[in-house]
């Protein structure tokens, strides 16, 4: 089946009602002769998959027009359509990609991970899919049951992930590597797909949590109000607002699995919006540390040595990964542009924000939590072994 959406439309199937009007009904394989469509999310309880088409001509990979996925494909698809699962599924099986060039980036959260994006869309020969939305969905909002840990190691998860990233993986021609710039809460997806393409090469960029902490404070102060300890530490029986389930799962999401107790939490309970960053920024890098102690090879990738000398870095990672030195330059090139102009994350906006305000009381306790979760104080330059 396909949906006319109204430009802005929210596409959450399960939870949001969108402005459409039937148009037509497709076959599974005319759907998938589209070269414009990039998968949006599934609802087990329907027993579908949602696609979303860009306006012909249009490229949603293009991560130098669209520098996340997850958004662009709310903001400027054309039509939806509607597939039964089972068929996406059978789809997906059948496609042979595990022998593709493929790259795994997770990350911290405003630590360069976007310029790096942005860096490999500009390569020839590479593409990029960035955060794309089908892979947060299937975790946090269409689990059968409670608890996003347990279904993440299940059988029927696993399954949905590996055909999400192999339907991405064959929108790109057979010679292309591709780059899969994941969302910070995505490391819970590494290990079925690891386990399909046993080549991949395992990235992770961070930056020291004092600087990523106070860029991502100066970039969404706005969200202050919904992140408060009355929100953070209670179950919401009334959610009115999908970005409040969103932040709450998150939340509940790295209170499960990662953080080190939950008398860490009733000890140190975060007081304001930098103090809650500091948890999750210790979440988002022992991700991906949890996958590294369970056997996967991961290389990191520091921002401070990135901006020190981008040049030396990206030619270190470039023969890491076997990519002609050649391609330097257009890398370099692609350094120069502010990636995330005419978003809320653009210099322009941060620039005109509320900053973070040091006081040696927000500074003992922001160490005393990064302490509690295992990481050094707070104006310590950290390092983690396997950094490139």
């Amino acid at each position: 089946m396909r949906i006319w959406l109204t430009k802005g439309a929210i596409l959450t199937p399960s939870y949001y009602d969108f402005i459409s009007t039937y148009s037509e009904s497709l076959t599974v394989k005319e759907l998938m002769k589209k070269r414009n469509i990039v998968p949006h999310c599934i609802s087990l309880h329907r027993n579908a998959a949602y696609f979303v088409e860009f306006k012909d001509g249009d490229n949603p990979y293009n991560v130098r027009k669209y520098s996340l996925l997850q958004v662009s494909q709310k903001d400027h698809s054309k039509y939806c359509y509607i597939v039964p699962l089972k068929d996406f599924i059978s789809y997906c099986d059948d496609l042979d990609v595990a022998s593709r060039h493929i790259v795994w980036l997770s990350h911290s959260a405003r630590c360069g991970s976007t310029l790096w994006g942005q860096i490999f869309n500009a390569l020839p020969g590479w593409n990029v899919v960035s955060e794309s939305l089908f892979f947060t969905h299937s975790l946090l909002y269409e689990r059968p049951f409670g608890d996003v840990v347990t279904y993440s190691k299940t059988k029927q998860f696993a399954q949905l992930v590996v055909a999400g990233f192999k339907f991405h993986v064959s929108r790109f021609p057979d010679d292309h590597g591709v780059l899969f710039k994941m969302s910070t809460h995505d490391c819970h997806l590494l290990s079925p797909v690891h386990k399909y393409f046993k080549n991949m090469v395992v990235l992770h960029a961070y930056r020291n949590a004092l600087d990523s902490s106070k860029s991502w404070y100066n970039s969404v102060i706005g969200f202050d109000v919904i992140l408060s300890i009355k929100y953070l530490f209670g179950r919401a029986l009334d959610i009115r607002h999908r970005s409040e389930y969103i932040a709450l799962d998150v939340f509940s999401l790295y209170t499960q699995s990662l953080f080190k107790s939950m008398e860490n939490l009733d000890t140190f309970r975060p007081q304001g919006l930098f103090e809650w960053y500091l948890f999750l920024w210790c979440s988002f890098n022992d991700g991906i540390r949890d996958a590294e102690r369970d056997g996967i090879v991961v290389k990191y990738l520091k921002y401070e040595s990135l901006m020190e000398d981008k040049e030396t870095y990206i030619r270190k990672l470039f023969d890491y990964l076997g990519i002609c030195q050649d391609q330097v330059s257009v890398a370099l090139e692609a350094t120069e542009v502010d990636s995330q102009a005419g978003t809320f994350l653009s210099h322009e906006t941060r620039k005109n924000n509320k900053r973070w305000i040091r006081t040696d009381e927000n500074a003992r306790r922001a160490t005393s939590i990064l302490n509690t979760m295992g990481y050094p104080d707070l104006d310590t330059d950290l390092t983690f072994e396997n950094t490139l």
